[in-house]
This record gives structure tokens, sequence and C-alpha cells, in this order.
């Protein structure tokens, strides 16, 4: 009996110490290795410092969107450090609304949402319609916001299908980063609801709805074109 217990008692003890030696190793690579993943942060480095552009959406927005996302594809949202309103940088084309960078970020990928241009005249936010800008494609300031909150579902997008395969740019990844958007459904794109005028830079508050039918044609071919 005597005999049983001691041989019960030797297990006993090195099974402790054998838990020991396994806590020992956890906690060491748990020290060096493992990092605490940091919240997503929501942040503004806009500045309203070029009256010519202003920021339709809010941070309360983005935070609303982004919580929208994460109950509907919380994996899409892993890795992404910061969402950050920002300033336009000057040499960005000027039809850019948003941006997903990997790797420029130090506590990792970044996605920016930019200002739009503004007109007081007529109340509109707008892109360039043509290349030299004089004309634009104007929004009123709630689909304007429609329009940056569904591009920040497009960089969001970007960095699923990056997380994927690594790809960024091309033709395909623009039409994956679409559809994403698309088929989270939490705004409507107003492109794709055809809500904007286009107007002459020297006469905002003459719409010119002959360019407007072509350009609803055009993102028509671009909707079947992303759908195939």
């Amino acid at each position: 009996m005597i005999e049983v217990f001691l041989w019960l008692f030797d297990h006993y003890i090195i099974h402790l110490l054998l838990l020991g030696i396994v806590i020992a190793e956890i906690r060491y690579f748990k020290k060096r290795y493992w990092r605490p993943r940091k919240p997503l942060e929501l942040a503004s480095t806009y500045t309203q410092n070029d009256k010519a552009f202003r920021m339709p959406l809010t941070l309360e927005d983005v935070s609303w969107y982004v919580g929208e996302v994460k109950r509907i594809d919380p994996k899409a949202l892993k890795g992404i450090s910061k969402i950050i309103l920002s300033n336009r940088d000057d040499h960005l084309n000027m039809n850019i609304m948003g941006e997903y960078s990997p790797n420029n970020d130090p506590s990792g990928p970044v996605i920016r949402l930019f200002p739009m241009e503004y007109h007081p005249v007529n109340g509109k936010y707008s892109y360039n319609y043509s290349d030299l800008g004089m004309l634009k494609v104007g929004y009123n300031r709630k689909d304007a916001r429609d329009l940056l909150l569904s591009t920040l579902g497009h960089e969001i997008g970007h960095h699923v299908k990056y997380k994927e395969t690594k790809e960024l740019y091309g033709d395909k990844v623009e039409a994956f980063c679409d559809q994403f958007s698309s088929a989270l459904g939490i705004t409507v794109d107003p492109e794709t609801t055809f809500s904007f005028e286009i107007f002459h830079i020297d006469e905002p508050s003459l719409y010119i709805e002959e360019l407007k039918d072509d350009l609803i044609k055009d993102l028509q071919k671009v909707k079947k074109r992303i759908a195939h």
C-alpha cells in the first residue's frame, strides 16, 4: 500500500513539474512574441484650411459605419490599425476620395478619407467630370456623405483583397472592392442611383442634363462590367 502511495506521489510530483515547465514556456513565448491587438483607431487630422474643400462626413458617421461592418463581416476589419479623415495631399487626383495603405504606417494598414470640393453657390460637393476640372459632378451633403462611406467600404475591400492575394491594383481588384462595398449594403452609393448633377464651374446653378445622361450611360456600362 505504501509503495502504491509513493508511486502515485512520484507521478504527481512529476506532473506538477511538467505543468510548471509548460506554464513557464507559455509565459516566455507570450512575453517575447505576443503583442496585444490594438483596437481600431478612428481619427481626424482634417483641418478646413482650404475653403474650396469640405469634409461631408464626421467621425460619428465613420464610427457608425464601422459598427455596421463589424456586425455584418467582422473579419473584414481585422488588421486595420487606423481610419483617418485627412486633408488632401497636393499631388492627389481630385477624383480620389479614399486611400488604403498596407505598409506605410508602423502601426499597420491605414485607410484615409479625403474632403471633396465644395461650392457654396449651389451647396454641392463635387469631383471632376472633365479633365480640366471645369465640369463638375455635384452631390448634396447627404449623398456626398454616403458616397464617402461607400468609398470607405471600397477601401475596406482593398484590405480584404490584400490580405488574401497581396494585390493592390488592377481592374479586377477595383471590381472586387466595388462589389464588396455594395454587398455590405450599409449605404447606397449615390452613383448607382444617379443622385447627382453636372454643372460648369462658372455657372454652378445651371445643371447640364445632357451630360448627366451621358454619365449615367457610362456608369451603367461600368456596373454591367463589374457584375460580370
